[in-house]
């Protein structure tokens, strides 16, 4: 009998001193998170009302961390996810703030009638095309910019598009505004979202946006906020916009041949947290986000990649940039919907 009680002590104890590790372990744990939550807030500036919020966002930063972490040690992706402006948000609210992208029933009847020219010309493009092209290289891209908790990324991405076609055409690189289309596109609806074909048909219009320095970039808007003599100012006109024939990346890849593209994409908790190389998903193509294509290329491995431009601030992906998988066998539409719905303007 004594020897059965005692092997039943030695259990007892050792499982006592495997739960005191445990405990231990999940301490010093929960004290590493809790220090790089600290250094993350002092590097990004974020602060918080009370003591209440501060303990939600903490847990809403763990799970992001958690995430990210165990995405990277499968180790078998073309791309990593770290920490950035935005992880101590969920989805929901990251992208109810940074997406933008929201067509609506009215919206689209409005697009099918009211689309300035069809994309035929473009069809015949040589088919020698060259294998890459950057146009950050060629001086047609502006820097990164932030939208902000204003659901504009389809303003940014109208925008981006101009100025690249702006400088191609003109030899001057200018920094146009997002402002005027937040403010004065009354089809969109300013920071609760809109469209890029929109913002193009509102420009070809007005034939013309005028430049940030004259109207800067805020971040919001007041109803009735239009400032109308500052966009009498016209910096790069317009003259029409074309849409890329949907599903197809062939016909994306010869519009971005000729300039920068807006595209539309289907950003998700993946996108949101991409820090380097290739972004292959998983993604779906239910579209919420407008962002620009300014080239496309291949590693050496031989993965072929878009080459995109966001407005979620240098925190995110590759500062501020990224790479998208392109030609992925069964996916017409590109990689998250990048080749569904594409348009850019004319000059």
């Amino acid at each position: 009998m004594a020897p059965i009680f005692n092997m039943l002590i030695t259990l007892l104890l050792l499982a006592a001193t495997v739960a005191s590790e445990a405990t231990t372990s999940s301490n010093i744990n929960e004290l590493a998170i809790a220090q790089t939550f600290k250094n993350w807030k002092e590097m990004y500036g974020h602060e918080y009302k009370d003591d209440v919020e501060q303990a939600r966002r903490f847990e809403i930063f763990k799970d992001n961390l958690e995430f990210i972490q165990s995405f990277n040690k499968e180790g078998n992706h073309s791309y990593v996810m770290g920490l950035n402006d935005f992880s101590d948000l969920t989805f929901e609210e990251f992208i109810s703030r940074y997406g933008g992208y929201k067509p609506s029933a009215k919206e689209r009847i409005e697009e099918s009638v009211t689309t300035t020219t069809s994309f035929g010309d473009d069809e015949n493009v040589d088919s020698c095309i060259p294998s890459r092209i950057d146009w950050r290289e060629l001086g047609a891209v502006t820097h990164i910019k932030n939208q902000g908790g204003c659901g504009s990324c389809w303003a940014f991405s109208a925008v981006g598009a101009l100025e690249g076609i702006h400088q191609i055409k003109t030899g001057e690189l200018v920094t146009l505004s997002e402002q005027e289309l937040v403010d004065c596109d009354f089809r969109s609806g300013g920071c609760r979202g809109g469209l890029m074909t929109l913002a193009f048909q509102y420009l070809v219009e007005r034939k013309g946006i005028t430049s940030a320095e004259n109207y800067p970039y805020v971040g919001y808007k007041e109803d009735g906020s239009c400032y109308i003599p500052l966009t009498r100012n016209i910096t790069a006109t317009i003259k029409a916009y074309k849409e890329v024939p949907p599903n197809k990346e062939s016909a994306l890849m010869k519009a971005v041949v000729r300039q920068p593209v807006s595209v539309a994409i289907a950003a998700n908790q993946y996108f949101m947290h991409y820090k380097s190389g290739i972004f292959d998903g998983p993604c779906e193509t239910n579209l919420n986000h407008g962002i620009v294509t300014i080239g496309y290329n291949e590693d050496d491995k031989g993965n072929k990649y878009w080459i995109v431009k966001n407005s979620w601030g240098v925190s995110w992906g590759e500062k501020g940039f990224g790479r998208m998988m392109r030609d992925i066998d069964d996916q017409e539409q590109g990689l998250c919907g990048i080749a569904m719905k594409a348009s850019y303007p004319i000059v």
